[in-house]
């Protein structure tokens, strides 16, 4: 018998950095590096059988948390947004925000002020889209 396509899943990590200008989340703050990661990422999507994708969106520890939480779900929402513009089926396409719990490094606000706690959160500030696919 024939091998049922399986769902296969994939991700991919989005710097929030080079996404957003600092602290901002509408499509008009998107940087010119973002645009090009974003349209690379569509590509992606649309070049699989796409089941769902989920676009998530996370913060830096600075700040405070309910802040930080909307500011996770506005980024997540335009992300969506600019992947439905370049052709992936927004229906398939979920939004969450995490804020900052779930920080990839620890940095030390005791330690490190300005830009150098800025540059040690880089990599915290991120959207990340997982995705499923049937394999053809």
């Amino acid at each position: 018998a024939p091998l049922k396509p399986a769902v296969q899943q994939q991700t991919i990590n989005l710097g929030a950095d080079v996404l957003f200008k600092f602290n901002k989340a509408a499509q008009t703050d998107v940087l010119t590096t973002g645009l090009r990661q974003l349209d690379e990422a569509a590509n992606k999507l649309k070049g699989v059988d796409l089941v769902s994708a989920k676009v998530i969106g996370h913060t830096d520890p600075q700040g405070n948390d309910g802040y930080n939480q909307a500011l996770s779900e506005r980024r997540a929402d335009t992300v969506k947004a600019l992947l439905a513009l370049r052709g992936v089926d927004a229906a398939k396409i979920t939004t969450e925000g995490r804020g900052e719990q779930e920080l990839v490094v620890q940095c030390d606000a005791n330690k490190l002020r300005g830009a150098a706690l800025n540059a040690c959160n880089q990599s915290n500030r991120r959207v990340v889209i997982e995705f499923s696919y049937m394999q053809r």
